[in-house]
């Protein structure tokens, strides 16, 4: 199968159930013949038989995201010959346990981790009920530096914050594909290139257009891990960028509309400061602790610092009307902070 160039993102779903459709099972074995022999599915599961995959044409890939019952894949020469698909499935595993033999690698995935398959080999794959992402990719446009290595059943670790960007960035891809232009989705497509460098070790400057495909990813990637560690004295962009897995240009870029990476962490500090004022008890714990304890180390810091974010010092919002037993209190987002002092002005 060869993937031909599209004018842009193009979404097929196709839902196989046996609450509609008894012969649910037999269709779907049916389809996929000449790509996989299927087996290992249970009396059960035969009877209540679902499947659900869908997926976009962005030109220079596929993507689709699957949910379906325990099965084993099984593609032996024979396959490989009949096919004549010629790709590399870069796939996200979400949820389910997969045991495989790729072409005598020995491989385990479990979910977060991505996997790398070479339909030009064999491979027989058990795996249970599972949700995955498989990027499909003609052999063409796999970098050549890619081609030099044994890709086929190369699992990357999902404890490795490279791995969770190129996870992250694969289900954004999934998931706003169809809105790409096909620039932009052969961008996001090199961007995942770049990721994939990343996670086997490498670390090369991705390009302009390369940043800025990747740069939602980045975002989404970096505020999760500032949020989970603002209790931290020392989260500086080196240390962020680290944990994402980018370099700190990158991640630079990736902030500029925010004003950089520093103000934004100063800004999450703050308005997290602000949401334990607010939801305390009395006067306790007292307004130097919780600025310690969100990394701040000068009282006199932190009180400029928040006074320029909400227009009133620390003690003003303790003592204001409902001031620091005002728990029912709670934040929708970023900005919330200062719009809720606002009401204070009308």
């Amino acid at each position: 199968m060869t993937v031909a160039a599209a004018p842009g993102p193009q979404k097929f779903e196709w839902l196989l159930s046996a609450e509609t459709q008894p012969d649910a099972y037999d269709r779907y074995r049916a389809s996929l013949a000449n790509t996989y022999q299927v087996t290992g599915v249970s009396d059960h599961d035969i009877t209540h038989f679902r499947n659900l995959a869908i997926g976009m044409h962005l030109g220079a890939a596929i993507i689709v995201r699957c949910w379906s019952v325990a099965q084993t894949f099984v593609r032996t020469p024979r396959e490989v010959k009949r096919s004549g698909h010629d790709h590399i499935n870069i796939i996200l595993d979400i949820s389910g346990q997969v045991t495989a033999d790729y072409d005598g690698r020995a491989v385990n995935s479990r979910p977060g981790c991505v996997r790398f398959m070479d339909l030009g080999r064999e491979v027989n794959t058990r795996m249970a009920a599972f949700e995955m992402i498989n990027l499909v990719v003609p052999r063409t446009r796999i970098p050549e530096r890619f081609l030099a290595l044994d890709l086929h059943g190369l699992t990357l670790d999902p404890n490795l914050g490279a791995t969770r960007l190129l996870a992250r960035h694969l289900t954004d891809l999934f998931d706003h594909g169809d809105t790409m232009t096909a620039g932009e989705a052969n961008a996001a497509l090199e961007a995942a290139f770049a990721l994939v460098d990343g996670a086997l070790g490498a670390a090369p400057e991705m390009s302009p257009t390369q940043s800025l495909a990747i740069q939602p990813t980045v975002r989404s990637a970096a505020k999760a891990y500032v949020d989970a560690n603002l209790t931290l004295e020392r989260l500086d962009p080196a240390k962020i960028a680290a944990a994402v897995g980018v370099s700190r240009s990158v991640l630079y870029r990736a902030f500029d509309s925010y004003g950089g990476v520093a103000a934004y962490v100063m800004t999450r500090r703050l308005d997290r400061c602000f949401e334990a004022l607010l939801t305390r008890r009395g006067r306790t714990p007292p307004i130097s602790q919780i600025a310690y304890a969100h990394g701040f180390t000068s009282d006199a810091h932190f009180s400029r610092a928040f006074k320029t974010r909400f227009g009133m010092s620390p003690r003003e919002v303790e003592d204001r009307p409902g001031g620091p037993d005002a728990a029912d209190l709670r934040f929708e987002g970023p900005s919330a902070p200062a719009a809720l002092t606002w009401f204070n002005t009308l």
